[in-house]
């Protein structure tokens, strides 16, 4: 049996709980701007916003545009939502269940610990600031600064390299089938998949949680050589 020696993490969906963030952001965006809205509901634009998102996969630019496109709203509204998104999502920022289970267990154990996301740099910067989570991994790689995202191997390597670290010997947790759990699994990382209700469970991954407080006794299960 490998001996685990470190974690991996996604951001997105796996520390932050995205949906419940962006929920929380957009119902107050639309009451900011109620006055220049009033040819949308808030509810329709709630549910809009979240269907377009992709679970983040559509940048939010894309986002707004079809927003001001199928309300037929100003144009101008396209550049003044956009800016609003940027300067306030981060005061909504909700932490997945159990973060803060996670972050003493980190904080308290001898493994090392990184993030690897993919993302612009200023903004994943700032959500990374909001869950108070700037001290708690030994390195944090966003992919607009590396120059590559996920799931490239090299990006994978990075993170392996900054925490001195072989994939047999690394658990990475995300929620993304692909982007995170398969594309870990290929380079033999052992595999936690955070459950979500946009995917279904990857076969590649070796164990599913419901919540981050799971994750200490998967590693001491590891750790003894319990089986996946």
């Amino acid at each position: 049996m490998d001996m685990i020696k470190g974690l991996m993490f996604d951001l997105d969906g796996t520390l932050l709980d995205r949906t419940r963030s962006l929920q929380e952001f957009i119902n107050t965006q639309y009451e900011r701007h109620a006055d220049l809205l009033q040819k949308v509901t808030s509810q329709n634009y709630v549910e809009d916003f979240l269907e377009y998102d992709q679970n983040g996969y559509l940048h939010k630019k894309h986002v707004y545009r079809k927003l001001v496109e199928k309300y037929k709203l100003d144009h101008h509204l396209y550049d003044i939502l956009l800016a609003d998104y940027y300067m306030e999502f981060h005061g909504h920022c909700v932490p997945m269940d159990d973060l803060d289970v996670l972050i003493s267990y980190l904080k308290e154990s001898s493994l090392m610990s990184g993030l690897m996301t993919n993302g612009e740099t200023i903004f994943q910067t700032k959500t990374i600031e909001a869950l108070s989570l700037e001290d708690v991994f030994h390195c944090a790689l966003i992919s607009e600064e590396e120059g590559i995202k996920k799931p490239s191997p090299e990006f994978f390597y990075r993170g392996l390299q900054q925490l001195d670290l072989q994939s047999n010997e690394t658990i990475f947790v995300g929620d993304h089938p692909y982007n995170d759990i398969q594309a870990a699994k290929k380079l033999g990382m052992y595999t936690i998949w955070v459950k979500s209700i946009y995917y279904e469970k990857p076969k590649e991954a070796d164990f599913m949680i419901d919540s981050l407080s799971e994750i200490p006794e998967i590693v001491q299960s590891l750790l003894k050589g319990g089986s996946t």
